[in-house]
């Protein structure tokens, strides 16, 4: 069995599409791809043939298609380019989880996308953030900052306990 993302990956370089698409440079949403798709299909578990197969998919496949199919719910295309802002070398399975959930799920999903640089840490307390607060400069500031969980409660509980006239004024600062 293959062990490690660069074992698998350097399996799927003898897959001339795969191998192609990986040093196009034009593509910048391949790479998250593949780091998303070998996660979510715990590819290293998988038969060699079974991974053969996911590399050429990988290659030949519409990407929302292949992830629609892994995910087990539609993904529109708009996902997609989302894929190029991930910081893909630190995500792990459940960060995928987390930022697909996020994308297909979350209202205020646009927000993320316009977002440089999409991180774990921000997928892990982007449910905490309050909907006012989810604009893209400060989830960019938060890409590389955790505030603890309890700051975010007391921010909730503050903008709530604010006359609805101050709120504006305590959201935008």
């Amino acid at each position: 069995m293959m062990k490690g993302f660069n074992g698998l990956l350097q399996e799927a370089m003898f897959i001339r599409l795969f191998s192609r698409s990986w040093w196009a440079k034009q593509d910048r949403s391949f790479r998250p791809l593949v780091a998303a798709v070998l996660s979510l299909r715990n590819a290293a578990s998988l038969p060699k043939a079974a991974r053969r197969e996911l590399y050429e998919r990988l290659a030949c496949v519409s990407r929302a298609e292949l992830l629609s199919e892994i995910l087990e719910v539609r993904v529109p295309a708009r996902v997609i380019p989302a894929l190029e802002r991930t910081v893909w070398r630190e995500f792990e399975g459940p960060d995928w989880q987390l930022f697909f959930l996020i994308l297909l799920e979350d209202p205020d999903w646009l927000a993320l996308t316009h977002v440089p640089t999409i991180t774990p840490t921000l997928l892990h307390q982007y449910a905490l953030i309050p909907r006012e607060l989810r604009r893209p400069t400060l989830l960019t500031v938060l890409s590389n900052l955790m505030v603890p969980a309890d700051r975010w409660q007391k921010l909730r509980a503050d903008l709530a306990a604010a006359p609805k006239d101050r709120r504006i004024g305590l959201i935008g600062r």
